[in-house]
């Protein structure tokens, strides 16, 4: 071989060396990149479980709406219930109060009466 075709040879080789070093290093870029982005979706991954877990842990301290509308009728049909009663024994008590004072008027009456019927015939 003569000179020159062997700076050709060695420029060629030279330059496919080059370019596996580059494909080389580009290959281990790109691996960083992917192993970078591995990790960097870990990370979203984690926020977005724990987001998930919280939303989960707030959304169990309220009461659902159906729940809450089932219990609100209950409560007002009771208090309905109490109220009615209590007006009931009230209006009872008042007719119980009304009786018992014209017993007592009427029982001090006739005391008046028999103590007046006395005075009258005893002197």
């Amino acid at each position: 071989m003569t000179k020159p075709e062997q700076n050709g040879y060695r420029n060629l080789e030279l330059q496919i060396r080059h370019e596996r070093e580059l494909r080389t290093m580009a290959e281990e870029k790109n691996a960083l990149a992917l192993k970078l982005q591995a990790e960097e979706y870990t990370r979203r991954l984690e926020v977005l479980n724990h987001a998930h877990k919280a939303a989960v842990e707030d959304k169990a301290q309220f009461l659902q709406k159906a729940l809450y509308e089932a219990s609100e009728k209950e409560l007002q049909r009771w208090k309905l219930e109490v109220n009615t009663k209590l007006a009931t024994q009230a209006g009872a008590t008042a007719a119980g109060q009304r009786i018992w004072g014209g017993i007592i008027l009427g029982i001090s009456l006739a005391i008046a009466v028999i103590s007046f019927i006395v005075n009258i015939f005893w002197k």
